[in-house]
């Protein structure tokens, strides 16, 4: 083969939807792949849709922050929030929330900012008139103790008060379940 070839692999993670990648060839190769995605998810498309709708492979199932979030939480990696530095800041999950990770010296927060519930069930530890700001269990690294994520959450509901009347929700956000309620 002269010129180009591209081919699209077909990446299926044990229980999550397709996802795809594009690899372009120079010249003809016999081409041998083992891929191992240990820890890898893709978000986007639909179940069926054979990934046709845009897709984006994520290591930790971790999904960046897109524009629209971060004019929205008004803080960045490296930032400084009550006491904490911010490691990261995520884009809209499937359950509706903006996932917000603090660490100092090894200890963790992560906080998770949903609109605001209807009935105020489940109750945030702070809001604005808009959203919501709630602290989550850490599954990677030690937790902080809940007066420092008292602090943190409001510390990011302050940033959210500064940009919620000019900045719209970014699409995906909602409330989250009541406590008892099927998802």
């Amino acid at each position: 083969m002269n010129g180009v070839g591209c081919v699209t692999l077909r990446v299926w993670p044990l229980g999550r939807y397709p996802g795809s990648m594009s690899l372009c060839l120079r010249r003809s190769v016999t081409l041998l792949v083992a891929v191992v995605l240990s820890g890898c998810r893709t978000e986007g498309g639909a179940a069926g849709d054979g990934g046709a709708a845009a897709s984006t492979l994520t290591l930790g199932g971790w999904v960046p922050a897109g524009p629209d979030v971060a004019a929205l939480v008004a803080v960045k990696k490296g930032d400084a929030l009550a006491d904490f530095i911010v490691e990261s800041v995520g884009a809209v999950r499937p359950d509706g929330a903006i996932p917000v990770r603090l660490e100092r010296n090894g200890t963790v927060i992560r906080l998770a900012v949903t609109l605001v519930p209807a009935d105020d069930e489940p109750r945030a530890p702070a809001k604005t008139a808009k959203y919501a700001v709630y602290f989550e269990t850490v599954t990677d690294g030690v937790s902080a103790r809940e007066e420092d994520c008292m602090r943190a959450c409001e510390a990011l509901a302050e940033k959210l008060r500064t940009t919620e009347h000019r900045v719209p929700a970014p699409a995906g956000m909602k409330a989250p379940k009541k406590p008892g309620k099927p998802a």
